[in-house]
């Protein structure tokens, strides 16, 4: 008899001993789960564009791959891999065709190329390309939506000017060969009758979510 009770006493250890571990690998586990959300978290964190100089103050909120289409050309803008300025120049989209567009707190965007840099908004009749290193305020750009055309304006926030259509194909003419393709460049400045102060079919592009 008191090897029996003997035995259930210990037994009776045993089982609580068991119980006990369990509960400390389960309060363990929970506790990795939880260290392991908050790493995630702060590195999330971290990932997140913030800038505040020149009198400017955004906070990323999201940032999503895209691709830029224009409404009169039907072509894709393309960023020529970063050498030179950009194009609107593709039919499909392609590594060259594919941004990601970061929208801040404001409601305004910045643009990422393929080769990691930002899209420079330069001021003036110069065309834009993916070659600033850095983000700062000529690297900030509105968007606009336009109903008429069911597509954006794309503004610098350092121009009052719209992003561009400018592409010229040559005319046939008895003094002018042509030259077998369109110069397709976009930019800010005076094209025909567009200056690029109001959206209108050269100034209006489709932002595509990937």
């Amino acid at each position: 008899m008191k090897n029996y009770f003997k035995f259930s006493i210990l037994s009776l250890v045993f089982a609580m001993t068991g119980i006990l571990f369990t509960s400390c690998d389960t309060e363990s586990s929970e506790e990795s789960i939880q260290e392991t959300a908050t790493k995630t978290e702060i590195e999330e964190k971290a990932t997140k564009l913030v800038y505040n100089a020149s009198g400017i103050n955004v906070t990323e909120v999201s940032r999503e791959p895209i691709a830029i289409k224009g409404v009169a050309s039907n072509l894709y803008v393309s960023s020529e891999n970063g050498i030179g300025s950009i194009t609107l120049s593709r039919t499909q989209i392609g590594t060259w065709e594919t941004f990601t567009m970061i929208t801040f707190d404001t409601g305004q965007v910045t643009f990422i190329g393929n080769n990691n840099k930002y899209l420079n908004g330069t001021s003036g009749f110069y065309a834009p390309g993916f070659n600033s290193t850095s983000f700062s305020p000529i690297n900030l750009f509105e968007i606009d939506y336009d109903d008429t055309y069911d597509a954006y304006g794309i503004k610098p926030f350092i121009s009052t000017r719209y992003l561009l259509d400018k592409t010229e194909c040559p005319q046939v003419t008895s003094t002018i060969i042509p030259i077998g393709y369109c110069i397709s460049e976009l930019g800010f400045g005076q094209i025909n009758t567009s200056n690029g102060s109001s959206i209108n079919e050269r100034t209006a592009f489709e932002i595509i979510n990937l």
